[in-house]
Order: structure tokens, then C-alpha cells, then sequence
């Protein structure tokens, strides 16, 4: 799909942005009729780092690389109830300027702390909104879902969690 070129394969071929790491940030709800510590095994299994295993309110909070997501991804679809991803991706760069330039379609800057040398800013790319946050000479990007919106106020952390079907389409995997 042309979107999903234009979103990963953009950063990778911008040239401005080096070394990106790409991965999946997601929170799942198991179903009480499937087996819970099945699913934390097979995710240990990937490589996936385990943020936080409740038994109790069956929810497992996790990070994991595009590998590991797209073996484990009918694993996680049947076994869970509730699904909540972030795509994210940690890149060096130069000049923050010249990255985002090159990386979106058209930006803003909402917050620039020059002691810290942090910025962040949301843009959009490939008709999708982007979180972009600088700390130094890493880039850290949040892939979120379809912006039509005006880019007058941050947008609603809401747009930035995806479906498991959206974010296998942005990794080239298919809806699927």
C-alpha cells in the first residue's frame, strides 16, 4: 500500500534520519477463555520486553520489535479481547530541522526546551499524523491513525493507538 511505503519507507530513504530502530509498543486484554501465561511465554520467546504482567486484570504491556509482532500477531488476535498499539521508531540525526523537513509533509513545533535540547512536534505524513520528539541527536517518532485536522493544538493521544490489522498494513504485513 502506498500509505504504508510513505510513512517507514520515507524515514528510511530520507537519508536525514540514520539507524532507525522500528517497534511496537502495545497493551492487550487476554480473554478469560484463553490461556494467559501461553501468551507471555511466546512473547518473552520473540524478544518482547514485558512492561507490566497482571494476572488479575489479564493485561500485558509490552514492547516488541516488527519481527516478533508479525509471528505472534494470530497469537495476539486470538487470545485477546482489547488491543492497543503504538508504532514508534528511534532514529539519529543531525539537525532535528532538517529531519523533520524531510521526513513530513508539513509540521509544527509545539514545545522547544533549548537547555534540554528537546522539541517536539506533530506533522503529518502520508495523510497520517506523526509524533516527533528530539532529545539530542535522536529522533523518536509515534506513528498515529488518518488526520485530516489542523495542526493548531496537539492532537488527542487517542490518534496514536492503533489496531493490531493497522499497524501489520503500516509494516507491510497486510491487514492481517
Amino acid at each position: 500500500m502506498e500509505e504504508s511505503l510513505g510513512i517507514v519507507e520515507r524515514v528510511v530513504r530520507a537519508g536525514c534520519a540514520k539507524g532507525c530502530s522500528w517497534y511496537v509498543v502495545g497493551s492487550v486484554y487476554v480473554r478469560p477463555d484463553r490461556v494467559f501465561s501461553r501468551l507471555v511465554k511466546a512473547l518473552e520467546d520473540e524478544g518482547a520486553l514485558l512492561h507490566y504482567v497482571d494476572e488479575v486484570e489479564r493485561r500485558i504491556v509490552f514492547k516488541i520489535g516488527f519481527r516478533g509482532l508479525a509471528k505472534l500477531a494470530g497469537l495476539i488476535a486470538l487470545s485477546s479481547r482489547a488491543v492497543s498499539l503504538e508504532l514508534k521508531a528511534s532514529c539519529r540525526i543531525a539537525s532535528w530541522a532538517e529531519a523533520l523537513e524531510c521526513i513530513m509533509d508539513k509540521y509544527r513545533v509545539f514545545k522547544r526546551d533549548r537547555e534540554s535540547g528537546t522539541v517536539v512536534a506533530y506533522g503529518v505524513v502520508g495523510g497520517r499524523i506523526v509524533e516527533a520528539e528530539v532529545k539530542g541527536s535522536r529522533l523518536h517518532l509515534k506513528i498515529g491513525r488518518r488526520f485530516g485536522g489542523s495542526l493548531r493544538s496537539a492532537p488527542p493521544q487517542g490518534l496514536f493507538r492503533l489496531s493490531l490489522e493497522e499497524v501489520l498494513e503500516l509494516m507491510g504485513h497486510g491487514g492481517g
